[in-house]
């Protein structure tokens, strides 16, 4: 077997591990949260946001699905006679690209920052957040069951990032962005009945 394959297979067997670990400590981050997701109705762009555990099923899937095809690729390239560098680098991509793929849909508020889909956002790169009702027109309309009884939340920063969060529910979430001082652009009854 080639030098390559070998060098190619560790570096996305590491890189799925990376992820793997950076996924883990985020869920146990979760447990410290200012504000957690999971005690609401909020939906991110990945689904409906449910309580984080290792033990969960997302990440369950994750794992298994990162581990099976890393394992069935490289068992492939032991075995396989002839192999070819775009074969290799197909048969270790698979695992790779399903552990960026399946996005474990997370939302958490800590001291340093905000989780959204497994990805640390720092307060300092917030510049404001709106807040509108979810209608006619909106990304969220009938992505999930009764979407116009959420409230559509996009947060500013360098590339903007929306979540769903049910009426009933989003006052404490955006009590806690404005403890954050993050400035609010919208001038909706609901924002300053929240506010104040």
């Amino acid at each position: 077997m080639q030098w390559w394959v070998i060098s190619v297979a560790v570096l996305i067997g590491f890189v799925v591990l990376v992820n793997l670990v950076r996924t883990r400590k985020m869920i146990r981050k979760s447990e410290d949260a200012l504000f957690n997701g999971n005690d609401v109705r909020l939906v991110t762009g990945y689904g409906q946001v449910r309580p984080l555990s290792v033990r969960s099923r997302d990440w369950r899937i994750k794992k298994w699905f990162a581990f099976g095809g890393l394992a069935i690729g490289i068992i492939f390239i032991i075995f396989s006679s002839d192999l070819s560098f775009p074969n290799a680098m197909l048969i270790l991509w698979i695992p790779l690209m399903s552990v960026w793929q399946m996005t474990i849909p997370s939302f958490f508020l800590t001291k340093d920052g905000l989780y959204l889909d497994e990805k640390r956002i720092p307060w300092e790169k917030f510049r404001s957040y709106k807040v509108e009702e979810i209608s006619i027109g909106d990304d969220f309309y009938g992505m999930f069951p009764d979407s116009t009884d959420y409230y559509a939340i996009t947060l500013h920063m360098k590339r903007k990032k929306r979540i769903a969060v049910h009426k009933n529910d989003a006052a404490p979430l955006l009590h806690q962005l404005d403890q954050q001082q993050i400035p609010h652009e919208d001038v909706s009854p609901f924002s300053k009945k929240a506010s104040e």
